[in-house]
């Protein structure tokens, strides 16, 4: 069985504390800047099959006796 002593009250060297966000950081931006795609045109959006376009709707009175007699009577009349 192994133990291990802990001691908690240990701090941070200050190597890591300073030199990790003024050298890090900005090591790792210009190696992320070094490696990120290049665009060089633009890319061609290839032509759609069919085109999808909004359909005029027209209102339509709700189907009821008193229509159909309205409608009768519209033909007799006409």
């Amino acid at each position: 069985m192994t133990h291990i002593h802990l001691n908690r009250e240990r701090r941070l060297p200050l190597w890591a504390v300073i030199g990790a966000p003024l050298i890090g950081v900005p090591v790792m931006v210009g190696l992320l800047a070094l490696t990120a795609p290049v665009v060089e045109e633009r890319a061609i959006e290839p032509v759609p099959a069919f085109v999808a376009e909004p359909v005029d709707t027209h209102l339509v009175d709700p189907v009821s006796n008193e229509s159909a007699e309205l409608l009768e009577q519209e033909l007799n009349a006409g």
